[in-house]
């Protein structure tokens, strides 16, 4: 099985619904594209990929499941709002990260994780099953 390093912002982007990603929607579609080893141009595809995603990423890390993780993320969101463009949102989220990964919530999580493809079957390509129209 082929796998590769992504920072944990990139895994976190799917597994929390928080675009944490350092490099933003591009770590996202990178680790997407190489997961499915397929490309996400549009959002739909995107929404797909996340989905399928999300749940092998969980079953590889079960630590992103702990209370923790919902707690940083709900203090991440506060932070965001709190400071009123007053902060670069990118720079409150490498902060964010960076507490993460030093124990701040009490998770253990590496800076970069080590991620394997999904297996062979696992990702469809459904989006025109998505998009079918029933005919009458």
């Amino acid at each position: 099985m082929q796998s590769k390093q992504f920072h944990i912002g990139d895994v976190l982007s799917i597994t929390t619904g928080a675009l944490v990603s350092p490099r933003g929607r591009s770590g996202l579609h990178d680790i997407l594209n190489f997961m499915t080893d397929d490309e996400t141009p549009n959002n739909l595809r995107l929404l797909n990929a996340i989905e399928e995603c999300k749940p092998y990423l969980l079953s590889q890390f079960p630590q992103l499941q702990e209370p923790g993780i919902d707690t940083a993320v709900r203090d991440l969101r506060q932070m965001v709002k709190k400071s009123n463009d007053s902060r670069p949102t990118h720079s409150i989220v490498m902060d964010w990260l960076s507490k993460l990964v030093a124990g701040g919530y009490g998770v253990k999580l590496d800076k970069m994780m080590i991620i394997n493809r999904l297996p062979e079957g696992y990702h469809q390509d459904n989006i025109e099953i998505r998009c079918k129209v029933p005919s009458l």
